[in-house]
């Protein structure tokens, strides 16, 4: 899995859009939906959650849902605000 495969696995864990996933990467929403596309393909999975729940699975991702009170705020911080979402 690439770097950036790796940043939008854990944006997609926290169940944010492509747009705000792909303004908090600072790249266009069609190259969110590429690297989707690679991470369905990698985990066999065909659903956001599905690649979720599969990496959770392997230990890709922490099984705690990785927010403590500590980071939530400097997450929050990274995800932008869009309108009309």
């Amino acid at each position: 899995m690439t770097l950036k495969e790796q940043d939008v696995l854990q944006l997609l864990a926290r169940n944010i859009s492509n747009k705000q996933i792909a303004l908090a990467l600072n790249v266009g929403e069609e190259r969110v939906k590429w690297h989707l596309k690679n991470l369905f393909g990698k985990f066999r999975a065909g659903t956001r959650r599905h690649v979720v729940d599969r990496t959770y699975l392997l230990g890709i991702l922490e099984t705690e849902r990785w927010l403590t009170e500590y980071e939530e705020p400097v997450i929050s911080s990274m995800i932008p605000e869009v309108p009309g979402v």
